[in-house]
């Protein structure tokens, strides 16, 4: 299985009230454009994901006309590098964008036709081009099927299976490659973090129905980064990160000692970023008040 870049895995929601600078862009055509979801690459490419149906504007590169599911990748200047667009039934959205650690990306399409409903698995190289897809789950009315976001611990996709007859609901998870994991209860809600650069600037994405070139895309740059205190931990060649001077605080995690430690966000969601000297990334809020079990190595 492809391995998730480490940052990428570990992404989280940034308060847009702890960011300063902001500055946005446009993107779409004159017809319905929305994007939900996105994803940072290693190397700062943002992949955007929704629905289009325009073939102007940012898409007019487009050869067909009608709603698509619709990819977007631009860089951290806002400098469009590709679309893509696929179509195979009615309301097909593409969501949910991961990278991958070769700098590929994978993607959910939900659509329907026939009277099925279907969530495809597709993978595309780092220049927008079609790598692989698959069909995940197909099944046809009374079922419903949706992408629904990721696992709580980012390890997986989450699709969602209703029967509007009987009621009965389930969700079965796949890894980020397509492959099916297992069957499982229903996961009530959906997550998927919100996208941020390495130097802790959140991204966020606003849609505008009424107004073509609709969907504005903003960078919140981080007015400045928030020092940890580091303290040494009894009985261990570690120290202790603490998010507050007050040494009653509870500690976010271990490092070794000597090390540069920021914090560029505070905690929100479940999770805290922590920029250590050869480390930067998302850490689960539960796994760090368990020092025993979570060491940040340089």
């Amino acid at each position: 299985m492809r391995k998730l870049f480490l940052t990428i895995l570990l992404l989280c929601t940034l308060a847009a009230s702890a960011c300063a600078e902001t500055r946005s862009y446009t993107y779409g055509g004159s017809g319905h454009d929305i994007l939900y979801d996105a994803a940072v690459s290693a190397d700062g490419r943002i992949v955007l994901t929704g629905t289009t149906d325009s073939a102007d504007g940012t898409l007019s590169s487009r050869t067909k006309a009608g709603r698509s599911g619709w990819a977007l990748c631009i860089d951290a200047q806002g400098h469009v590098l590709w679309n893509f667009c696929t179509r195979r039934g009615s309301y097909d959205t593409l969501r949910y964008p991961v990278f991958m650690e070769d700098g590929s990306v994978a993607m959910l399409l939900d659509t329907s036709h026939s009277g099925l409903y279907e969530v495809e698995w597709i993978l595309l190289d780092r220049d927008g081009n079609q790598l692989e897809r698959k069909i995940l789950d197909s099944r046809g009315v009374p079922w419903i099927v949706k992408s629904g976001g990721a696992a709580d611990d980012l390890s997986s996709y989450v699709i969602h299976a209703l029967n509007k007859k009987t009621t009965e609901r389930l969700s079965l998870l796949y890894t980020f490659d397509g492959e099916l994991i297992r069957e499982t209860d229903y996961t009530e809600g959906k997550y998927f973090p919100d996208p941020v650069l390495a130097d802790g600037t959140c991204i966020t994405i606003e849609n505008d129905q009424d107004v073509p070139l609709d969907v504005t895309v903003t960078f919140h740059a981080p007015a400045s980064p928030q020092m940890l205190r580091v303290a040494p931990a009894d009985g261990s060649d570690g120290a202790l990160l603490y998010s507050q001077p007050d040494e009653s605080s509870t500690p976010l995690g271990k490092c070794l000692t000597g090390i540069d430690v920021t914090q560029l966000a505070p905690a929100k969601d479940g999770f805290i970023f922590v920029h250590v000297q050869g480390y930067d990334g998302y850490m689960r809020a539960e796994d760090l008040e368990s020092i025993n079990t979570y060491t940040i190595m340089p």
